[in-house]
């Protein structure tokens, strides 16, 4: 004999179906109770039900850890924005919208003698706790070298390299190394080595933009990468700006597309706070699936 299924057997079939999804795919204890609520009518015997509950809530509790571990990390390895004698700084990070919020990249700025500053950006592959993870080692070993002695950046970044392979664990990484240093005549310059990264931005204080050239390889690719430092004039007021690939790529347009976007936003962008520069750089860009958005800008003081 046939059996007759009614309406109502098909659409309780149904209600059940769609609840055990989605407390297979649920990502926060409210979901759960959303979810078993939604149970809670179809009539599911209670061991079943306590087994999908338990289930579900060990998977958000698992996904809650991942993400206080990340955010925990981003705190510890985002710099907070600098202050340094002489000079006007500003950052800006946002997070990609994954569950862990963070990734490989950082930036930082350390004060030296006689007015010097240098400036860091850099980006380690992946989006997730381990890319954090290799970025922290490779942060950390970048402060510790630019305090132990006064070298150029192309030196630094070298040393990165040998020490890396020398100790079996070469982290492929984008780099660049910037620094700002006064001269005898009172006027400054900038002095960057870049390891694969995209280029140092230089806002002049007549409006215009332009990107840095002289691009190296990556850091990790080789133990003996060749590596030279550039240098150019600073003007009183300039700005420089330090990014991750997260502010200018995106897909389907050719890279000097992405750059030429970004230096129209820089023109048109509010200038007299730091802050106001950055937030009007990332205005409809933003962060994106595994896209991470990082600036340093520093501003140095205006004539007179």
């Amino acid at each position: 004999m046939a059996t007759i299924t009614t309406g109502a057997e098909v659409a309780r079939s149904l209600l059940l179906l769609r609840a055990c999804e989605a407390l297979s795919a649920t990502e926060t204890e409210a979901d759960v109770l959303a979810a078993v609520s939604e149970l809670a009518g179809t009539g599911l015997d209670t061991g079943s039900l306590n087994t999908y509950i338990s289930q579900a809530l060990e998977r958000a509790h698992r996904r809650d850890a991942t993400a206080g571990v990340a955010d925990t990390l981003q705190q510890a390895i985002v710099s907070r924005t600098p202050v340094v004698e002489h000079y006007e700084a500003a950052t800006c990070y946002l997070p990609s919208d994954r569950l862990e919020r963070v990734g490989g990249e950082w930036y930082d700025a350390v004060a030296g003698p006689g007015g010097q500053l240098t400036m860091v950006m850099g980006e380690v592959a992946g989006d997730d706790v381990a890319a954090a993870g290799r970025m922290s080692r490779l942060r950390s070993m970048v402060r510790a070298y630019i305090v132990d002695r006064s070298e150029s950046p192309s030196a630094l970044l070298r040393r990165l390299d040998a020490a890396g392979h020398a100790l079996g664990e070469p982290v492929r990484a984008t780099a660049v190394v910037a620094v700002v240093e006064p001269r005898a005549d009172g006027a400054h310059r900038l002095r960057w080595s870049n390891a694969g990264h995209p280029p140092p931005v230089l806002l002049h204080p007549d409006g215009t933009v332009e990107s840095l050239g002289g691009e190296d390889p990556m850091l990790g690719a080789s133990r003996s990468a060749s590596r030279h430092t550039t240098s150019v004039p600073l003007r009183p007021g300039a700005t420089v700006l330090l990014h991750t690939a997260g502010l200018v790529h995106r897909p389907g347009r050719t890279v000097d597309r992405c750059f030429a976007d970004l230096h129209r936003r820089l023109r048109s962008a509010r200038r007299t706070r730091l802050e106001d520069l950055l937030e009007d750089a990332v205005a409809h860009v933003g962060a994106g699936p595994g896209r991470t958005v990082a600036m340093l800008a520093v501003r140095l003081p205006a004539e007179g």
